[in-house]
């Protein structure tokens, strides 16, 4: 048999990273721009031919603090540490303005015809500047906080243009930028304001506007105001989260919906009438919190930002038409995978990556195309929830149709390809060691069409040989709390396992300096391989 000698490779890197700058989106949905410290990633979204378009770098070498997309996607602003504000022109790929400005800022705005930029500064001062031409329209000072949202509301060959401005003092502003006044101050909030929204009131005709505020005191506002300076506090809402972002959207069978966002990376609709939650995402295992959310396509889409900058992408029309209370995501864009602890071939074409990383959860990434340079960007992300805390390896069949997965949570998972839904299942979950589990195997010959054992090493010094049941029609999630055996292996912590091609033996490597060969049948030590002169962090079986 010729072996293969020469390889291709392609590297998986970051496109959103090190951070704090939320992400921003086209309104179509096709142009996604993303910070990494000092650079920006700007990356054509179209299925099957992601790239990146530019590649912008920050030559003061100063962090991006906040970054903003025009709606039509064709102008990017962008701030850094530097106080310097920057307009870069996606047609010609170059920076078309720079503007210094008074204070930090961590917080832009758009307005819907892409003509305006706002820009809240750390001073408690606000520059809308033309984006086209390159001059500041107008400059609004007021706040006594750090600008902590912005709102514009206006359309073309309107009369009625307006901001909406938070800060983190709890005050509210609303400007007029015809007459180039404050129409409205409100100071309903105790904690920051980050979420503004401004819709036409139930006249429509533009006589009477509705306001939403929402903030970190996990509350709602709702304001009833006109151009002549009358307001209204008509509602406030606890929605028992910090709120990152609200808003309103369209009405649903009669009613007035409104969304928040924020802590406990939860995502919800609520009734505005009544305040009843009426769909919400579930709380993820892992410590999370929603830090954004994008809407596109007329409010019909939105890409809610996580804290670990992942974006997942939900249809509202989808989600308010479907009976269950629970909000689902349509698909999600990993910005990183964060330390990578293991990885393994899986699916049933071994086309995806399984990531063991610093995360309770499992993920499952395709691999890159390697035919060309011109090959689609793979950004999204199979996410399995199971585990309670980090995961710390993983082992796959060479089918790719089972992976079993080792975490600090002193549990083992075993998960199943399902192939009606095209995704892994829980199948059965060990629980028995005392401390976090360090280490899996599965077999490398399965005569049965499944794995039979699963081998697992802990903390707890021990290795544990588990039986796995035989599959079934019947779906739920198999709890196993005895092993067939279990022996004191180590001395100290054990770091890898690895099972012989046959399935007749296997090692495991070990803090305590020495690798161990173990009778896989029964358990009994085969060999020590003493002498390391610092620790064993890996073994591995080529043959017996």
């Amino acid at each position: 048999m010729d072996l293969k000698t020469s390889y291709r490779g392609v590297s998986l890197n970051p496109i959103y990273a090190g951070s704090s700058a939320v992400a921003t989106v086209s309104e179509d949905g096709k142009i996604l721009a993303t910070p990494i410290l000092d650079e920006i990633n700007i990356i054509d979204l179209t299925l099957g031919c992601r790239k990146i378009l530019h590649k912008i770098s920050n030559e003061d070498e100063q962090e991006i603090t906040a970054l903003r997309l025009t709606p039509d996607g064709q102008y990017l602003a962008y701030v850094s540490q530097a106080q310097l504000l920057k307009i870069f022109q996606l047609k010609t790929g170059r920076i078309v303005r720079s503007l210094k400005i008074s204070s930090p800022s961590y917080i832009l705005d758009t307005d819907p015809t892409s003509t305006l930029l706002a820009v809240g500064g750390t001073d408690g001062s606000i520059v809308i500047v033309d984006i086209e031409n390159g001059y500041i329209t107008h400059s609004l000072k007021g706040h006594g906080g750090t600008i902590s949202s912005l709102k514009f509301y206006g359309q073309l060959d309107s009369e009625t243009w307006l901001l909406a401005s938070g800060d983190t003092n709890g005050m509210v502003k609303v400007w007029d930028l015809v007459k180039r006044k404050c129409l409205l101050t409100l100071q309903e909030h105790s904690s920051a304001v980050r979420g503004l929204d401004i819709i036409e009131g139930e006249s429509g005709d533009g006589s009477s506007l509705k306001l939403l505020s929402g903030g970190r005191d996990d509350i709602v506002n709702v304001w009833d105001f006109d151009m002549k300076k009358k307001c209204k506090l008509v509602k406030t809402l606890p929605v028992n989260q910090q709120v990152e972002s609200c808003g309103f959207l369209k009405n649903h069978d009669g009613k007035r919906i409104i969304y928040t966002a924020g802590g406990d990376a939860i995502f919800q609709l609520i009734d505005l009438e009544s305040g009843t939650v009426l769909k919400r995402t579930n709380k993820p295992i892992e410590e999370l919190f929603i830090i954004g959310v994008l809407p596109i396509m007329n409010d019909s889409e939105m890409f809610l930002v996580m804290s670990d900058q992942t974006l997942q992408l939900i249809n509202i029309e989808e989600v308010l038409e479907n009976e269950n209370d629970t909000i689902n995501a349509r698909s999600t864009i990993a910005g990183n995978n964060g330390i990578i602890a293991d990885m393994r071939f899986v699916g049933p074409e071994l086309n995806k990556l399984a990531l063991a990383t610093n995360s309770p959860s499992l993920r499952i990434i395709p691999i890159p195309d390697l035919s060309g340079a011109d090959a689609s960007l793979p950004l999204d992300v199979e996410i399995y929830e199971g585990h309670e805390d980090l995961l710390n390896s993983l082992d796959a069949t060479e089918d790719g149709l089972w992976i079993a997965t080792a975490s600090k949570d002193n549990t083992a998972i075993l998960w199943k390809y399902n192939e009606r839904t095209s995704k892994f299942d829980i199948y059965a979950k060990y629980i028995g060691h005392s401390s976090a589990v360090t280490a899996v195997g599965l077999p490398n010959v399965m005569p049965k069409g499944y794995p039979e054992f699963l081998l697992t090493a802990s903390n707890d010094l021990t290795i544990k040989k588990w039986k796995v049941p035989k599959p079934t029609s019947i779906m739920d999630v198999q709890i196993i709390k005895v092993s067939e055996y279990t022996r004191h292996a180590h001395e100290k912590d054990i770091n890898a396992l690895s099972v012989s091609p046959n399935d007749s033996i296997f090692a495991t490597a070990s803090y305590d300096k020495t690798c161990k060969i173990w009778s896989l049948e029964n358990g009994e030590l085969e060999a020590t391989l003493a002498n390391h002169k610092t620790w064993a962090l890996g073994c591995i079986i080529l043959s017996v």
